[in-house]
């Protein structure tokens, strides 16, 4: 136990943590929602009180839904402006501008047609 925990420390120190990768997507008011329900999961793990525990999961649940319903409506706009830029890109006759290469054009396409 002890060399896992010199190994772990010697490794954050070195390569440091590590950095997860963010959707471009997603925007700072979601990601502090997320942390909001984050903070009131570890106040329910560590509270008594079943009446508690139920206030604070309803709270929780409230914080979940409106991080889906922003994220999914992050995630249309930002591919709908995806699909806006190529579309003028593509008028201009300007394909490698776009940000969209061919490969991935198919997946945008339908991915907007499964929104």
């Amino acid at each position: 136990m002890e060399f896992y925990n010199i190994y772990n420390e010697t490794v954050q120190k070195i390569i440091g943590p590590r950095k997860k990768s963010k959707q471009e997507w997603i925007r700072a008011e979601i990601w502090k929602l997320v942390e909001e329900g984050n903070i009131l999961k570890n106040i329910i793990d560590g509270t008594r009180s079943q009446r508690v525990i139920e206030k604070l999961q309803q709270d929780c649940s409230t914080i979940d839904k409106k991080v889906k319903k922003n994220m999914r409506k992050d995630k249309k706009q930002w591919f709908e402006g995806l699909a806006t830029k190529a579309e003028t890109e593509d008028s201009k006759g300007n394909m490698k501008e776009s940000m969209i290469s061919p490969t991935n054009s198919a997946k945008v396409r339908q991915h907007m047609l499964n929104i």
